[in-house]
């Protein structure tokens, strides 16, 4: 069984970014309000791997519906803001 993680993850020089959602038709990551198109794995599980700097904001649209990542360790400017990348050890 292949390991979970939640949040997303740097590695490389690139974010790997999960969100589960089984229900949708599409999913997207909006990184500074650029869309980037997700694919959906097993289990409702949608991913993608980013190009971006720590300290940038993204966020899901799901559907049309635009979301920050329930599994983000910072928002920002609250928690219906975007979520922002953050090393770990940060």
């Amino acid at each position: 069984m292949q390991q979970r993680y939640w949040g997303p993850r740097y590695a490389d020089g690139s974010w790997q970014i999960c969100l589960w959602a089984p229900e949708a038709k599409e999913v997207r990551v909006m990184l500074d309000d650029t869309p980037q198109q997700m694919t959906q794995t097993d289990q409702g599980v949608w991913c993608t791997d980013l190009q971006a700097a720590p300290g940038s904001c993204y966020r899901f649209d799901v559907d049309g519906v635009v979301m920050p990542d329930p599994a983000s360790r910072l928002q920002a400017g609250g928690v219906d803001g975007a979520s922002v990348l953050m090393l770990p050890d940060s």
